[in-house]
């Protein structure tokens, strides 16, 4: 990502970029799909931020400690039970 992008422009970008190479008959769901992989990238990114707090990630997200732990426990645990 170039460094002066905002957020705005670097996912309009991306999303940009995917759209062009996704086949129309696999749209469905796109919105959810979206979500899903920014909260897997954002919440360790914010996790590594906070020194692994997540409280304090919880805090600089904007969500309650409870919903945090949620959206962590629902992204990572399965890969947890694999490894």
């Amino acid at each position: 990502m170039i460094m002066d992008d905002t957020l705005r422009q670097a996912v309009t970008r991306i999303a940009t970029e995917y759209f062009e190479n996704l086949p129309e008959e696999n749209m469905a769901g796109v919105y959810k799909l979206f979500v899903s992989e920014m909260e897997r990238g954002l919440l360790p990114t914010v996790m590594g931020k906070t020194s692994g707090n997540q409280s304090k990630a919880a805090k600089w997200l904007g969500l309650n400690r409870g919903t945090f732990r949620k959206k962590w426990k629902l992204i990572f645990e399965p890969y947890n039970k694999i490894i």
